[in-house]
């Protein structure tokens, strides 16, 4: 992953990175950038003004993940936890076996199936499933219960929490061993709402501090 920060209004905003292409032998690295309408950092990075941007941008962090698990996996996301997959079968060593279970709200929302149809043709060992909450339902126990032929795989989660939370305790319930369910965490940036104070709270704290006086 990398960090981008980005100069808004003065001060410095972060954001971290899913690398869906490390770009080998080259000097260049490519990110997905989901577009939040009401977020403060996209609609600034994403809208071209014609004013130059001020960013500084971090080395790319983090394991190589097929070095450390050379074996078959499976990965299982949720929405923008895709970007994960696409960054494993980026590097994928052609003798292993990939099988993706992507699900995402709607068909509007699914990404990158161009280049999973096309890694489809390409490579005998990846294998994909994509379903839809509008289409198929919430995800539920079947889901996970088809996975479980692929008993000695590792498996990668990734998505927003309760989904992972869910598929976690699911595959532990078939039979998976802790050992071999690799968890990858993001999280949002946690925007913390203003207290608006009304005019006679401030006027109670007023009047405390005016009844102490005399005791000071």
């Amino acid at each position: 992953h990398i960090t981008v920060q980005g100069l808004i209004d003065g001060r410095w905003v972060s954001r971290t990175y899913t690398i869906i292409n490390p770009g080998a032998g080259t000097d260049v690295v490519s990110v997905a950038v989901r577009r939040v309408p009401t977020g403060q950092f996209t609609p600034w990075l994403l809208h071209d003004d014609g004013t130059p941007k001020r960013l500084r941008i971090s080395v790319p962090l983090g394991d190589n993940y097929w070095a450390k698990t050379p074996q078959h996996t499976v990965c299982m996301v949720g929405g923008i936890g895709i970007t994960l997959a696409k960054s494993l079968l980026a590097q994928l060593p052609t003798a292993l076996c990939f099988h993706l279970e992507y699900s995402a709200r709607a068909k509007i929302d699914q990404v990158f199936m161009d280049d999973f149809k096309a890694l489809s043709e390409q490579h005998q060992g990846f294998t994909l499933n994509c379903r839809t909450d509008d289409a198929d339902g919430y995800l539920n126990k079947d889901v996970v219960t088809t996975i479980a032929r692929f008993p000695s795989a590792n498996y990668v989660l990734c998505g927003p929490p309760t989904y992972v939370r869910k598929v976690y305790a699911w595959l532990q319930e078939i039979g998976i061993s802790a050992r071999n369910i690799h968890v990858e965490k993001f999280f949002l940036p946690e925007v913390k709402k203003r207290t608006h104070r009304s005019w006679k709270w401030y006027g109670y704290r007023v009047g405390a501090v005016v009844a102490l006086l005399p005791a000071l």
